[in-house]
Parts: structure tokens; sequence; C-alpha cells
């Protein structure tokens, strides 16, 4: 994964993102953070506790409140890019994902 911080402040964080073909993030949560994901380029499926997956494509958006716990996964077979908008205080707590035990 490529991550390159455009903003970081205290209160916001806007970073862009690559993922590999293939890639997934941890599942994880964070205890402060509302997290926006803007697809860029690619297909990218987002799983959370509130969606089991949500396929995103350019233009596409989800958000993750505080507590819920939330992957990413480049879907296909070329990298993924999206914009990462996190507000307020900075934690990753990487987590076991729903009914599926340690990632």
């Amino acid at each position: 994964m490529q991550r390159e911080d455009l903003i970081d402040t205290d209160s916001v964080k806007v970073s862009s993102i690559e993922m590999a073909p293939g890639e997934q993030s941890p599942w994880h949560y964070h205890t402060y953070i509302r997290e926006s994901v803007f697809c860029l380029r690619g297909r990218l499926l987002a799983a959370s506790d509130a969606e089991h997956g949500m396929v995103l494509t350019p233009g596409d958006r989800v958000d993750f409140s505080p507590g819920e716990r939330h992957a990413l996964h480049n879907m296909q077979a070329e990298p993924s890019a999206y914009l990462l908008v996190q507000r307020g205080r900075h934690d990753f707590i990487q987590c076991e994902s729903p009914g599926q035990g340690n990632v």
C-alpha cells in the first residue's frame, strides 16, 4: 500500500492511497475518527460492521463512523486508488473481522 498524506493536522488527515492488485487492509476501527473513502481508480470492496460489502468504483464514496470495524480490498488485477478523509483525533486499532476470526 502506498500512502501520500496531503493534509495532516490535529483534526483532519487527507491521504491519497494506492493498493496493489488483490491487496487488503487489515480489519480495524478508529475510536474518534469519522472516515470517508472516495474511490479514484479501480474497484474496491468496502466491508464493515454495517455493510457486508459494498463495491466502490471511481466517484463512489463510503463513510465509516467511530468504532465501526472496516476493511478495504482491491478486487482487481490492477492497482486501485482512493482518497481517504479522516476527521477527528487519529488512531488505528486492528481487530477481528466480523464473524471471521483474526486477520
